[in-house]
């Protein structure tokens, strides 16, 4: 269809990007082709930059850039007395955003999904239980997307952590079923952070 081989090639290479609705490839790559080329290879640098600095970190998993102290786990601002448990970035920046939020953070990296082959080893579930045993924690808020396999993951955390002295709560129902974090409004996530509940 296209009539260029390196045209062709750049439209397979921007399918292979989840969450890129196939209807919206052909105006991102007009977007690229219509950039002027001193933006286009700020673009190309920042993503290659990001790729060779950035790391997780090895406590919470939340992007880091490398040799830097984690802006979150190691930030004397933060009370390191709670600990939210969340899904993926996504779930992260919503929450921090939601600026009702002061602790500290577990990215998991998913949720139990064994339709798709994801069971608890798959997940950062064994790093929580580790935290959780060495650290000092008064409270864990699981934070996990209110669908089928959230609530699994949760409950099945929930289990593992029941003989911690630790408080475990959730976020409030407010949150509607089967939505996920990252498409929720400010007000309704901050209603259920502040309304959260023992598990």
């Amino acid at each position: 269809m296209e009539n260029s081989d390196i045209l062709a090639k750049f439209i397979q290479n921007l399918q292979q990007v989840p969450y890129l609705a196939s209807k919206n490839i052909y105006r991102v790559t007009s977007y690229f082709l219509e950039m002027e080329k001193e933006k286009c290879e700020l673009f190309c640098a920042n993503l290659l930059q990001m790729k060779d600095k950035l790391i997780q970190c090895n406590k919470c998993y939340i992007w880091q850039e490398k040799d830097k102290e984690c802006s979150y786990c190691d930030s004397p601002k933060r009370d390191s007395s709670q600990i939210c448990v969340v899904e993926t970035w996504q779930d992260f920046l919503v929450i921090e955003r939601s600026s009702d939020y002061n602790g500290i953070y577990h990215l998991l990296g998913g949720s139990i999904y064994p339709l798709e082959g994801i069971g608890p080893e798959d997940l950062k579930i064994s790093e929580l239980i580790y935290r959780v045993k060495i650290g000092n924690f008064k409270e864990l808020i699981l934070a996990l997307n209110q669908t089928p396999e959230g609530e699994a993951t949760a409950a099945y955390i929930a289990d593992k952590l029941k003989n911690f002295d630790l408080e475990i709560t959730c976020l409030a129902k407010g949150v509607p079923i089967g939505s996920s974090l990252e498409f929720l409004d400010k007000l309704t996530l901050n209603k259920a952070l502040k309304d959260r509940r023992p598990f």
